[in-house]
């Protein structure tokens, strides 16, 4: 399989990664409805003897369960695969998530990432959302200072605009940008942020690129109760009805294009 460097580091990705949100489970807000964790961890073990050098996580998936499913497939390789995983969502125990960003928050979350991921040093650490903002270059110099102690290897940023890349830039650099940016997702071209992946260090890593199943047809028309009368997941507009049927029209155009070519 193809890799491509990340940006300044010397992590070469696979073109594919292995994206594990769902692998988090369905019993929490965000969820992708129930899973089994046994299919989850034989998922992850394909993917990586497929040739995927890369996991893709995050504390917020399932409230620490993805990363827990994701550290046990791991130790089924004597040289694990590069991980990426996150911070800024933390939640009670009542599992109610919240939005958290500040030194003593990323230094407990870089720990406990560690432990559930049961392994030395992240490769890749990231902001999931830079929200709230008010203390971004706190956190971020947390993060910096994780680096420097050998828990993290480099540090990224997922959601972040321009102008909160040029507040962190000077205090750590930024190894990598996450942007929702697709077929269909095109909000990246109008915040300016499409142009200066090309230009800069920061390198797309890529989230979301199929935008969630609709652009490789992992989602149509009848294929989950979200789309045929169930309650979409909060927050989540494009599984508003009107939403999924104008992503699906775009995907029959994509399935078109590919049958030409």
């Amino acid at each position: 399989m193809k890799t491509r460097k990340l940006g300044g580091t010397d992590l070469n990705l696979t073109t594919i990664g292995l994206g594990t949100w769902a692998i988090g489970g369905g019993d929490w807000t965000f969820g992708w409805g129930p899973q089994d964790d046994k299919e989850s961890t034989e998922a992850i073990i394909r993917a990586i003897e497929s040739g995927i050098n890369w996991v893709d996580t995050a504390p917020a998936y399932g409230l620490g369960h993805s990363e827990e499913v994701v550290g046990k497939a791991l130790k089924h390789f004597p040289k694990r695969p590069i991980v990426a995983t996150k911070c800024g969502i933390v939640w009670n125990n009542k599992r109610q998530t919240s939005h958290v960003l500040n030194a003593k928050t990323i230094k407990q979350e870089v720990e406990a990432s560690l432990k559930r991921l049961d392994i030395d040093v992240i490769d890749l650490y990231q902001i999931h959302w830079p929200d709230p903002d008010t203390e971004l270059e706190a956190a971020w110099e947390q993060i910096g200072k994780a680096v420097k102690e050998g828990k993290l290897r480099y540090a990224g940023v997922c959601n972040c605009n321009i102008a909160q890349l040029k507040r962190i830039q000077p205090i750590h650099p930024v190894a990598s940008l996450q942007p929702p940016y697709s077929m269909i997702e095109r909000g990246a071209e109008e915040s300016g942020l499409a142009g200066l992946l090309p230009r800069s260090e920061h390198r797309h890593s890529g989230l979301q690129p199929d935008t969630e199943g609709f652009v490789d047809r992992q989602i149509h028309a009848g294929a989950h109760p979200w789309i045929t009368g169930g309650r979409p997941p909060p927050q989540r507009p494009q599984f508003q009805r009107t939403t999924v049927e104008r992503q699906l029209r775009t995907g029959r155009k994509t399935d078109c294009a590919g049958k030409e070519t």
